[in-house]
């Protein structure tokens, strides 16, 4: 009996499976509460992301944006410098022009250049004046001009793509700022 007491010793005793309890409806709540938190987390980090992929986005286009104003900006001065330029030189020489018919011989509106030598130099000289005139209006005219509508809409004033795209960039940062839900009471004038 021994050999056999001992062998039932050594056997493992069973242990009884134990019965699935019922959940009670309070843990039915609490793992209910427990996913929304989870959902809500992931929403939040979801948000997170779209808003930081966004704000790549905009902050691509502002400095393409800024750069491509500044470069027609300074692309339109440059332009209005050389047409101011050619314009101030146009002035001189309706001035001369003006002066040169001050000094036309009296006897020019009588005799031909081709009898009279003083009337042939101031001739030749008043038509050179008009030649360059005529010469600097053409060259004037034909100095490329940059249109100035699209770089108004793009860098000036409040309603410009730049500016649109800064106050986007500045709500996706309070945005972010705000961890997405928190409301800071008060509104623009809330105290942070």
């Amino acid at each position: 009996m021994t050999e056999r007491a001992t062998k039932k010793k050594k056997q493992p005793r069973r242990v009884q499976a134990q019965q699935p309890t019922a959940i009670t409806a309070a843990q039915r709540v609490a793992i209910a509460e427990l996913e929304y938190q989870r959902a809500q987390v992931d929403q939040v980090a979801y948000e997170r992301g779209e808003l930081l992929k966004r704000l790549k986005v905009v902050r691509r286009s502002l400095a393409e944006n800024r750069l491509k104003y500044q470069t027609q900006a300074a692309q339109i001065k440059a332009e209005d410098e050389l047409v101011s330029r050619v314009q101030q030189h146009i002035n001189a020489l309706l001035s001369f022009l003006g002066q040169s018919s001050a000094r036309k011989p009296a006897a020019a509106a009588y005799l031909a250049p081709e009898d009279d030598p003083e009337i042939a130099d101031w001739a030749a000289q008043h038509r050179k004046i008009e030649d360059e005139l005529a010469e600097s209006i053409r060259v004037r005219d034909s100095i490329h001009r940059t249109d100035r509508l699209p770089v108004i809409q793009l860098g000036e004033g409040l309603n410009s793509e730049i500016s649109r795209l800064a106050i986007e960039e500045q709500n996706i940062l309070n945005r972010l700022n705000n961890s997405l839900g928190k409301l800071s009471e008060g509104g623009i004038f809330g105290v942070s």
